[in-house]
This record gives C-alpha cells, structure tokens and sequence, in this order.
C-alpha cells in the first residue's frame, strides 16, 4: 500500500486496500484496477508465520 514492491510487515484489510485503489485509480481516472486474491488465499492457506519466514513452533 506504500507503492513498493516488497513482503508487507503487517497486515492490511481489504478495504484498506479497495480504499487506497480506489483512491489513487478509480476516482480520478474513472478507471478500474483489479486485483488478484491469490495472495490473500496463499496466506490464508498457509498462514502468515509461514508466509513471512518465521518457522512454525
């Protein structure tokens, strides 16, 4: 949500992010971006500890 490409430290919901999108994209452009939900079912999937490194106790 900070435009950098990197493995975020913290969890961001997903109006946050509609907002951000909605935000930057769709009002001033009148222009839809769309979003892939592979990474929200990857961490949900597997979880977040997994996700991020951390090796599960």
């Amino acid at each position: 949500m900070n435009e950098e490409f990197e493995i975020p430290t913290s969890i961001h919901e997903q109006s946050s992010i509609f907002n951000q999108q909605k935000t930057k994209h769709i009002t001033p452009s009148n222009k839809v971006a769309v979003l892939s939900a592979f990474p929200i079912f990857i961490t949900d999937y597997f979880g977040l500890k997994i996700i991020s490194g951390s090796k599960p106790q």
